[in-house]
């Protein structure tokens, strides 16, 4: 509802790809960053939000110290929304 109420006020707005830590299984926010990057390669951008929760943030770190975001650049949602 809130989408549409700020598309209808010409307001920068954008809705989510991915919840990436809804369940804080580290295999299951790994399965999520994947549908993530998944999304930015077929659409040119993804937003994935989630929590600054210990199990998050490792595994960030991990895919980033692996190259899995190679060909992504990560930046705030902030900087896509149109």
């Amino acid at each position: 509802m809130a989408y549409e109420v700020a598309k209808v006020k010409g307001l920068p707005t954008a809705c989510r790809s991915v919840f990436l830590d809804n369940n804080r299984d580290k295999s299951e926010i790994e399965a999520q960053f994947d549908k993530a990057i998944e999304v930015a390669k077929r659409r040119g951008f993804a937003i994935a939000i989630g929590h600054v929760y210990p199990e998050t943030l490792n595994v960030l770190k991990e895919l980033i110290n692996t190259g899995k975001f190679a060909g992504i650049s990560l930046c705030f949602a902030s900087e896509i929304v149109s």
